[in-house]
């Protein structure tokens, strides 16, 4: 039986459900908003747990999913103490991750991560490193002046999240954060803001992004008409995506980065530069594949399904 634990409006793994179906493979679903209630499990060498009137044996997981979704439990209350709230949230996150180690005790192929760890960018940047990747002159400070561009050697560089991206409503409009080029101001001391994360501009010929699946790799290329340094601000009719075949140096290189992390699932996104660079920018891996999938006859859907299916357990 294969578990998979994601969201609501995931429309990647309906279409894995569907080959899962096609495969007359059992499977449970858990969204975000299922949340857990009445449960007990006794820790011992054949546990078991028993949540929503139901019992699940671990041993009879052969496949766990991480598709951006976990084990949830309510703990939200308008009344509550928020140091209590948090103290429970903590509480419950232990409880979740031995779960997952349950999994993996019980030999389950667990596919995916729940390690925020793992999805730190600046960790990662400093991983792609070690792993012989080039990486774009970055700078993480809280005011800019002109020892800025001393750093950087040029007067507009990019400024981007050290983490996530902002999506909320402002002044009643919806808005979201990008990458963005900005100025250097020509003066000793500069405004103090909130620190942020600074990369010098790559003078990028296309975008590539790899998906990978255990240690298979596939990649696209993304070429755009548009100036915008973040491609996902781009209209899709001003770009062009094609199948991209990785050279074979950078290869070994992308799959020393995913084994150091150890990740088996993800979406590593490279600027290919005007002198023929990859710079990484940055992996996620919780990122999306459908596009790829279909533009490029990769059936990447098809790929997780035979994965969770068929691959060998530990």
């Amino acid at each position: 039986m294969i578990l998979i634990l994601t969201e609501q409006k995931e429309d990647s793994v309906n279409k894995v459900i569907d080959w899962l179906i096609y495969y007359n493979f059992e499977f449970i679903r858990f969204n975000e908003s299922d949340f857990i209630s009445k449960f007990e499990m006794e820790i011992n060498l054949n546990s078991t747990i028993k949540f929503n009137l139901k019992e699940l044996k671990f041993s009879e997981i052969s496949s766990v999913w991480l598709r951006k979704g976990a084990f949830n439990y309510q703990i939200s209350n308008s009344n509550a103490n928020q140091s209590i709230t948090s103290y429970l949230f903590n509480e419950w996150n232990s409880f979740s991750n031995y779960l997952m180690e349950e999994f993996k005790f019980h030999g389950s192929l667990v596919l995916g991560t729940s390690n925020d760890l793992k999805y730190n960018k600046l960790i990662n940047l400093k991983v792609a490193l070690n792993a012989g990747l080039l990486i774009p002159q970055t700078l993480i400070t809280d005011y800019l002046n002109h020892g800025t561009t001393k750093f950087f050697k040029e007067n507009s560089i990019v400024s981007k999240a050290i983490q996530d991206v902002f999506t909320g409503k402002l002044f009643n409009k919806n808005v979201g954060t990008y990458a963005e080029s900005i100025k250097i101001p020509d003066t000793k001391t500069g405004d103090i803001f909130f620190p942020t994360c600074l990369q010098s501009i790559i003078r990028k010929k296309m975008d590539v992004r790899v998906f990978f699946l255990n240690f298979s790799l596939f990649a696209f290329a993304i070429f755009s008409s548009s100036e915008n340094l973040d491609y996902r601000k781009d209209d899709k009719n001003s770009q062009r995506i094609v199948p991209f075949k990785l050279p074979k140096n950078l290869i070994i290189k992308i799959i020393k980065f995913i084994r150091n992390l150890d990740l088996n699932c993800g979406s590593i996104d490279f600027i290919y530069s005007t002198d023929g660079k990859f710079f990484f920018l940055e992996v996620n891996p919780d990122g999306q594949f459908g596009r790829l999938s279909y533009e490029c006859n990769y059936y990447l859907e098809k790929e997780i399904a035979d994965y969770l299916c068929f691959q060998k357990r530990n």
